[in-house]
């Protein structure tokens, strides 16, 4: 017998999630690194590759440290979510271009999903 499973995705501006409910059940599906929830974070290394999560998060982290105070940090982006639908565009350029909030929420969106088909 097909059982419905459904999933219920937590897009916050600083940290997201994603659930499954079986049978009545609520079960937070754990990330890469085996935590509840990742950053919503995304950041573009030299070579244009996108991490997002924790990974992308340690790397706000240590730029910020090696950063001059008050620096703009490029190509690292966090909080873009409460931009939603603003227009806001943020410029990347390890990626040689221009992302919006929503292509941003998408790749985290996207590492969201990947935690599901990985089980």
């Amino acid at each position: 017998m097909f059982e419905c499973m459904r999933y219920g995705i937590e897009l916050g501006v600083y940290r997201s999630a994603i659930c499954r409910m079986e049978i009545g059940e609520l079960t937070i599906i754990k990330s890469d690194v085996l935590k509840d929830t990742i950053p919503s974070c995304v950041s573009v290394n030299r070579k244009g590759s996108i991490s997002v999560g924790d990974a992308a998060y340690n790397t706000l982290k240590s730029g910020r440290r090696l950063a001059p105070r008050n620096a703009k940090l490029q190509n690292v982006f966090y909080g873009f979510v409460r931009e939603l639908g603003t227009g806001t565009k943020y410029h990347c350029p390890n990626a040689g271009r221009v992302f919006s909030a929503e292509e941003l929420s998408a790749e985290v969106l996207k590492a969201l999903k990947s935690f599901v088909l990985s089980e």
